[in-house]
């Protein structure tokens, strides 16, 4: 988990509920018994199972029962339907999937069901526009795809749905039309987590209109004047009361030309904008 949801989601109240855990590094597979021996020793605190490879839906259920700020599956790669629903039903805060690497659309719609604040699906490697369609209907703040590293314009339009704060990773920036489609969202984006170099005024002209509260690009190395003029329109209309902003975190270095570019607009930042001080 490396974005804006965990700085957007974990209150000052969350943080101290973030030191409390119940490590469970010794168990690659579990039954429903032992799961709820588990859940019962872990009330009150996070549940981090470390080794568990694979669960099945009566150890889900169990799982799902636990009462405390996160639940986190680190190598489970793959679930069922019926497992989903059973995860799903956990009433915490984060239900931290990291271990999954591919999901459909079936378990997308149970997981969408989560309750909590923060689902999080960072090594999912694809998904499909009736995957992004379920996932979007996820009602908490916070929807973590860090692993998906493309998307097409279907794909795109359906999580411009999604209502919270939303991060995508993918790995090179998608196609003109793709980017017209999350032009429309309204939270906070984190697009691209690897490093990318943006060439294309096209592209830069579209994400210069993104309506996003706050975009973060952080794979972001390398680009031109042509780009840095399409970026710079990023709420560049809207006066200083205005909390929109775009943080190139990744962007070191710049020629002289882009950097004087970027500082027209001060809803942008980046490390080579602070180095020019």
């Amino acid at each position: 988990m490396k974005f804006l949801i965990a700085a957007s989601l974990v209150l000052s109240c969350s943080l101290c509920l973030a030191d409390r855990g119940n490590y469970v590094d010794d168990a690659k597979s579990l039954n429903a018994s032992e799961a709820a021996k588990i859940v019962a020793e872990s009330e009150g605190q996070n549940l981090w199972l470390w080794q568990l490879e694979s669960i099945d839906k009566a150890v889900a259920q169990e799982l799902g029962k636990h009462v405390g700020f996160e639940l986190h599956l680190a190598k489970v790669a793959s679930i069922d339907k019926d497992v989903a629903e059973g995860l799903a039903k956990f009433t915490g805060n984060s239900l931290n999937l990291n271990g999954l690497t591919s999901i459909d659309k079936d378990i997308a719609k149970e997981l969408a069901k989560f309750k909590g604040q923060s689902l999080l699906l960072d090594k999912v490697k694809s998904i499909d526009k009736d995957i992004a369609e379920e996932l979007a209907k996820f009602e908490g703040k916070g929807l973590d795809l860090d692993g998906v590293d493309k998307i097409d314009k279907e794909t795109a339009r359906e999580l411009a749905k999604f209502k919270g704060d939303l991060s995508v990773g993918i790995g090179t920036f998608p196609a003109t039309e793709v980017l017209h489609e999350l032009i429309k969202f309204k939270g906070r984006l984190n697009l691209s987590s690897y490093p990318v170099i943006l060439n294309k005024k096209e592209m830069a002209q579209e994400i210069g209109k993104f309506e996003c509260s706050d975009l973060t690009i952080p794979g972001l190395v390398s680009l031109d004047k042509d780009c840095a003029l399409g970026l710079v329109k990023f709420a560049s209309e809207e006066g200083p009361k205005s909390r929109r902003r775009m943080n190139l975190n990744g962007l070191e270095k710049a020629d002289e030309e882009v950097v004087e570019i970027l500082k027209s607009n001060w809803k942008i930042s980046a490390p080579c904008l602070k180095e020019s001080n």
